[in-house]
């Protein structure tokens, strides 16, 4: 059978195909004697991005509406080729034969305010995206068993409770940019998300076509991470959310035009109502040297793909991003862009034991902000190929799409929340929240510190305190505190995945080792917390009944 999937169109307002032009940005000066208006934003966003606006009570602003009908007009009558429009930017995206020419003429219209250089003047790709008709068989409900060399990665997340709590990600969307998906609309382990219809839209922002399938193999590792689904090897994050898929990078080149396929892109997602963004893509070193993202620009304010990010998040969307792979480097070991933006989710890496991955990029940014906010596994995750292997690779390209997947499910669980309410969450969830540092941010995030957090309980994690055993069945529980406060009192309370509470013991003159007075029997099977108080000092500890 044929695997069905909504191609959208763009308005393209110059038919001019060529790929051998030079690449700017026209910033335009106003948006005066414009068609549209704030009263009116159906006219130019869809309907579910009007309603995550309303929902997180976000303004529709000046800088939502689509640039002058007119200006636009004007850059064709000369010439121009006009590849996009920026919205947020209010400037139009362009190619041009003759630079010199062109240019002149374009600086001397009243309405143009300044340029910016994308891209100098060379050759197109020529690489031809292979097609699909495949058909397979649907996968359904996930089993403890399914997970495969997946389990570690998605486990420290708590994303595996997330899952059996019933939250996959329905009724969220992703838009995932990078490089391009390679034969993602032929291999196993995306059947479901394919026959399920969970592909909404694609789109390659730089041939300016809708067929994503082929370039790059990156995008495909990315996407299965969070959307693949193989029984026994895979369980992506966000599995069952919807998703539309952006080509956005060139591999045979590194310009800032792939700041602008990014920055055409979210305003894309923005219009379609996507929920969140995933990009495994960085911005620091260009072809060439005069355009690069150097230390001194990663303030989240000068890089385009950063500018972005940030106006992103303004219409209530979250941004995930890399962090970088960078960390080795001597001479520019900081996180790339747009990972440098305010009021975002950048990703770093640790391995399975949660230890730092040295690759990982690291803050802060240059004015002084912690990033990454949080990290994931990066080293030896487990990734489906475009050959249909399942396999490992390493990079806070993986770690990414793990946080992404988390974020829709977490989202889904309490959709009343804000994106900067979810984003908070996700920090203060982290397993390092009380002492933040420049590698691991806040640390590893977890789906249930976040819930408990929401519903208003402590959740602070320490490396000092265990329960044995654990996992559990119907055993006798122990405390076991390895740094124990002399003559202190400890109050105990467990809840369950909900945030209810089981039990409360107190223990006077604590040990080393502290029996739990509870019957583990009595309780069902699933996901519990236990938080310990003293007057110094208050943990949790994650428990688990099988």
């Amino acid at each position: 059978m044929t695997r069905n999937i909504v191609f959208f169109a763009f308005l393209v307002v110059s038919g001019i195909q060529a790929f051998s032009q030079a690449k700017y940005l026209v910033y335009f000066t106003d948006k005066n004697n414009s068609a549209y208006s704030i009263g009116s934003p159906e006219a130019f966003l869809g309907a579910k991005s009007i309603a995550r606006r309303q929902k997180q009570h976000i303004p529709i602003k000046v800088y939502d509406l689509p640039v002058n009908a007119s200006y636009v007009d004007s850059l064709k009558k000369i010439g121009v080729s006009i590849w996009y429009t920026s919205r947020w930017f209010n400037a139009a995206y362009i190619g041009v034969a003759d630079t010199a020419t062109s240019n002149s003429v374009i600086k001397s219209l009243g309405f143009v305010k300044r340029l910016q250089m994308l891209k100098p003047l060379a050759d197109g790709e020529t690489t031809s995206p292979r097609k699909s008709k495949r058909a397979s068989a649907l996968r359904y409900d996930i089993e403890s068993s399914d997970y495969g060399g997946s389990l570690n990665q998605v486990s420290q997340l708590c994303a595996d409770e997330m899952h059996k709590e019933g939250y996959k990600g329905e009724g969220m969307t992703i838009a995932v940019f990078d490089g391009g998906f390679s034969s993602a609309n032929q291999v196993y382990f995306f059947d479901s998300l394919f026959l399920q219809r969970k592909v909404l839209g694609t789109f390659d922002f730089v041939n300016k076509k809708t067929d994503v399938f082929a370039y790059s193999s990156h995008g495909t590792n990315v996407l299965s991470i969070m959307a693949g689904y193989a029984k026994g090897k895979l369980v992506g994050t966000g599995y069952k959310a919807d998703y539309y898929l952006f080509r956005t990078e060139d591999g045979g080149s590194e310009y800032p035009v792939e700041e602008a396929n990014w920055l055409v892109a979210a305003e894309k997602a923005d219009s379609l109502g996507v929920d969140i963004i995933s990009s495994s893509l960085g911005y620091t070193i260009f072809d060439d040297a005069s355009l690069n993202n150097t230390y001194k620009d990663r303030d989240g304010k000068k890089p385009i793909s950063s500018q972005a990010a940030t106006f992103a998040a303004r219409v209530g969307m979250i941004c995930v991003v890399s962090a970088g792979n960078d960390g080795r480097s001597k001479s520019d070991p900081y996180i790339a862009s747009p990972g440098d933006a305010d009021s975002i989710l950048t990703v770093g890496s640790v391995d399975k034991e949660q230890r730092y991955s040295e690759f990982s990029s690291y803050g802060p940014t240059v004015d002084g902000r912690i990033k990454p906010e949080i990290v994931a596994q990066g080293t030896a995750t487990t990734i489906g190929t475009p050959d249909g292997n399942i396999t490992t690779g390493n990079g806070t390209s993986y770690s990414t799409p793990l946080i992404a997947g988390m974020v829709a499910g977490l989202w889904q669980s309490m959709p009343e929340l804000t994106n900067m309410e979810i984003i908070n969450l996700m920090k203060r969830s982290g397993t390092q929240l009380a002492s933040p540092d420049q590698k691991t941010g806040y640390g590893i995030p977890c789906f249930f510190r976040a819930r408990l957090l929401a519903l208003g309980k402590t959740a602070f994690v320490y490396n000092d305190a265990n329960i044995i055993p654990n996992p559990f069945s119907n055993d006798n529980l122990m405390l076991v505190m390895n740094q124990i406060d002399t003559g202190q009192t400890y109050r105990l309370e467990m809840y369950d995945a909900g945030g209810n509470t089981i039990f409360k013991q107190q223990i006077e003159n604590a040990q080393i080792a502290n029996e739990l007075q509870i019957s583990a029997g009595s309780l069902s099977p699933g996901l519990y917390f236990l938080r310990i108080t003293s007057s110094k000092s208050s943990k949790v500890l994650r428990m688990m009944k099988i």
